[in-house]
């Protein structure tokens, strides 16, 4: 049970740090629960010795959040699937269709 606190304490605190001098706090916050806990349980049921030491959850759920956080960034700053194929050029597929005048053939 001392185990699950410690877990669930720096998961707490590695979340509300995170969230703290962030532009977008809510987002940050939701980021540092989500990698935090993903993490926690992934090194938990990979190597339970090793998450039972005081310290590693502290490090599991800081290395959990950094990752979830570098993840959204490369997420929010790749390219579109139809940047990808170069049909971003197209205005016929992207964006507003052109405009025709009905009485032109």
């Amino acid at each position: 049970m001392p185990h699950l606190l410690n877990a669930l304490l720096s998961v707490a605190v590695v979340a509300g740090l995170l969230a703290g001098p962030s532009l977008r706090p809510r987002l940050a916050l939701l980021l540092g629960l989500g990698g935090s806990v993903v993490a926690n349980q992934f090194v938990w049921m990979l190597a339970p010795g090793l998450w039972a030491h005081p310290l590693a959850p502290w490090v599991v759920s800081t290395v959990g959040a950094i990752t979830a956080v570098a993840f959204w960034s490369l997420l929010r700053t790749s390219p579109t699937v139809l940047d990808l194929v170069g049909a971003s050029e197209h205005q016929d597929l992207v964006g507003a269709p052109e405009r025709q005048d009905p009485f032109v053939d």
